[in-house]
């Protein structure tokens, strides 16, 4: 029988390191980079859920989960968009985030943007030293916009009391060609001086680790010297470059992104894995630590109700919530329970209460909201 006995594997030139370091004991150690699981720190980033809705001319979280948007001047619909065919439909991105340009606006305070807010214990407890700039994350994303040209993401790592303030870190999807599909990966070193938590308002529930992506920024938050890939002081005057104002300028221009994944760059290469699938039932429940709504039934409620007292509506959570956050009802009977309710609620569940001396029903129309979105 043939043996092949060595200490390592590497490639050709050697320079990258070594791909299987073989021990002693007949071990070995294996550089590999597209099988680990749960390396994704982004959730939705395939953008399959949308529990608010697939369509909203609105700021904030209202179409895809954990992504939110915004928009200042002219209008701009948020929609979600599916593929049947071509380069992500192939690598099974089927759903992506679009922005649309409803109406044009290019004035120094116009804006587009998309903005993901990560969990801290999700980065503390990722493998990522934040305080070292060997330490490195990689994120990676799909992107396609309907005008040909460069556009800019950046984020955006909040002060504490143990850093040195706002950090920005930009970077750029290069010149794009309209209509194509382009992998973007950027590489994202730690920086000294920076923590994830700091006790206070950066608790392990916060957010002080944001990204962001700009179709468009207006000269306000623009500057020409702005430096790409590097951390620098935040500001909000040179939040991003100087932008092209093609895009904005068109009604019905298009930006749409799927493919999100931001993970440890755990070989030092720079290189992202291949997205991570994780199936419709997983993504929705980590959705719903942050966002859960609820189509009234037996199944999740029930009243109880005694003359000239006191009735209820118990609500227990399918998932507990990253906090006790804000509930929301709509399409009871509010001829019997009145409109103004009294909320008791926490990360399990919630409680309604009406004084009343009248009964009343929960339909199946009704809906309950619990957001508890950073």
């Amino acid at each position: 029988m043939s043996q092949l006995k060595v200490n390592a594997i590497s490639d050709a030139a050697g320079a990258n390191g070594n791909a299987i370091t073989l021990a002693t004991d007949g071990t070995c150690t294996a550089r590999i980079t597209n099988n680990l699981s749960h390396r994704n720190l982004i959730i939705n980033g395939a953008m399959q859920v949308a529990q608010r809705g697939t369509s909203s001319t609105s700021n904030g979280y209202k179409t895809v989960d954990r992504f939110s948007h915004f928009s200042g001047g002219g209008t701009a619909t948020w929609s979600v968009g599916t593929e049947t065919s071509g380069t992500v439909w192939e690598k099974g991105l089927r759903k992506y985030l679009r922005c649309t340009n409803t109406a044009n606006a290019t004035a120094g305070g116009n804006y587009r943007e998309i903005t993901y807010k990560i969990e801290n214990q999700d980065l503390m407890g990722s493998g990522w030293n934040p305080a070292s700039a060997s330490s490195k994350l990689t994120l990676s994303f799909w992107v396609r916009a309907s005008i040909a040209q460069t556009y800019y993401g950046r984020i955006r790592w909040m002060g504490d009391s143990g850093g040195t303030g706002d950090k920005n870190f930009v970077f750029s999807t290069g010149s794009l060609s309209a209509n194509t599909w382009t992998k973007v990966t950027v590489s994202i070193p730690g920086l000294a001086g920076k923590t994830l938590n700091d006790g206070g308002s950066s608790a392990d529930n916060a957010s002080i680790f944001q990204l962001n992506w700009s179709p468009f920024q207006g000269e306000d938050g623009t500057a020409s010297g702005t430096a790409l890939n590097t951390w620098n002081a935040y500001a909000g005057a040179s939040k991003y470059p100087d932008y092209a104002t093609t895009w904005a300028g068109t009604d019905g221009a298009t930006f749409d992104i799927t493919g999100v994944q931001l993970e440890v760059d755990r070989t030092g290469s720079g290189v992202a894995t291949d997205f991570e699938h994780r199936s419709y039932g997983d993504e929705l429940a980590r959705c719903k630590r942050y966002y859960e709504k609820r189509q009234a039934g037996a199944e999740i409620m029930f009243t109880v109700y005694a003359a000239n007292s006191v009735g209820y509506i118990h609500w227990p959570f399918q998932v507990t919530k990253r906090a006790a956050g804000n509930i929301a009802h709509s399409g009871w009977d509010a001829a019997a329970f009145g409109t103004n309710a009294s909320v008791a609620a926490g990360p399990d569940g919630a409680r309604f209460s009406w004084s009343s001396g009248n009964h009343g029903y929960v339909g199946t129309s009704t809906i309950l909201e619990a957001d508890s979105e950073l």
